[in-house]
């Protein structure tokens, strides 16, 4: 009986360390980014821009098809959490501010058996107007902490369309 019971706790030690790290990157996430470009579905343009879609898409997904200039997100981070500012018509907030949180999924193989799974980086938007529906996007932070993309996947059932905003960090 004790055998087993050690077993399990082995074998849950080993095959679900899956583990989440608030924010190893706050300070660098923290500034004014203005959007600057955006893909969808294959496709790239610059901002201001709409993308040229084919026909039969839903009205839903035509909305994420175009930036317009001047779109930016502000994130401020205080002690116990982030706060942010954004006017980008490609997130859908009730409200224009909320809180925010950033947060890296990391798999960590304990045995080294197995191949590491890449890290993955989310930011949460919690709308102040809308807390119930926290919005959740995968960010990519450049190297030159210069260029920020976050992505989320748009559609109604069945087909998803992955969309990136690209925002340049501001001075």
């Amino acid at each position: 009986m004790k055998s087993s019971a050690l077993a399990i706790a082995i074998a849950g030690y080993l095959f679900a360390p899956i583990t989440s790290q608030a924010g190893p990157q706050d300070a660098a996430l923290v500034g004014k980014w203005a959007l600057t470009g955006m893909k969808l579905a294959g496709q790239e343009i610059d901002c201001p821009g709409e993308l040229p879609l084919p026909p039969g898409v839903p009205d839903i997904i035509k909305q994420y098809a175009k930036c317009n200039a001047g779109e930016s997100i502000q994130l401020s981070k205080r002690k116990t959490r982030g706060t942010y500012y954004e006017d980008i018509t490609n997130i859908p907030t009730t409200s224009p501010n909320g809180t925010w949180t950033a947060i890296k999924e990391k798999q960590v193989d304990a045995t080294k058996t197995l191949p590491e799974i890449p890290a993955a980086n989310y930011m949460i938007f919690d709308d102040s107007d809308n807390t119930n529906d926290p919005q959740v996007y995968l960010y990519d932070l450049s190297r030159n902490k210069k260029t920020l993309t976050i992505s989320k996947s748009v559609g109604l059932q069945g087909v998803r369309y992955p969309v990136e905003l690209i925002l340049t960090k501001q001075k």
